[in-house]
């Protein structure tokens, strides 16, 4: 297959970054926001058994959705290594990073809204910091753009 341009290969990568980092940059406000707004909160609007459970599900939803957004990316930069042109590729491979990352952050949106319900901001925190921790581990990979370009597929590690 033909190198693509690497003009166009630094102008993909750059905007897949700018991507992943505005995205990563949303999770840390949530948590600012919350720790401002939630002590205006004088009675939480839902406690004791019901907030609990609340809490329960909304945890096994950020559970399933940090362990689905890794295999959904890995499906989508596959349908991705199948395009003809390396600009198809990268874009695919774009796209899943948008996609997982919005899964990330829906996590760290869980936390916001526990902690508006309940009153307490440091649900906030700590579903933001697996927000965070997920985004950085499954941060976009120069390497994998420029093996996506060049039609030679990724090494897995």
């Amino acid at each position: 297959m033909a190198t693509p341009d690497p003009g166009d290969l630094d102008q993909n990568v750059r905007a897949t970054m700018i991507l992943a980092a505005a995205m990563a940059t949303t999770v840390p406000v949530y948590v600012v926001v919350a720790w401002l707004v939630t002590p205006a909160v004088t009675t939480p609007l839902l406690a004791g058994g019901t907030l609990r459970t609340l809490t329960w599900v909304l945890g096994a939803v950020a559970a399933a959705q940090l362990l689905f957004a890794p295999v959904m990316f890995r499906a989508r930069v596959a349908a991705a290594g199948r395009s003809s042109t390396a600009g198809e590729r990268l874009s695919g491979y774009r796209n899943a990073v948008v996609i997982a990352f919005a899964l990330r952050e829906s996590v760290a949106i869980f936390g916001l809204v526990l902690s508006f319900i309940g009153g307490d901001p440091t649900w906030s925190a700590v579903f933001a910091a697996a927000a965070l921790a997920a985004m950085l581990i499954g941060w976009p990979r120069r390497s994998d753009m420029e093996a996506l370009a060049g039609g030679v597929p990724p090494v897995e590690p």
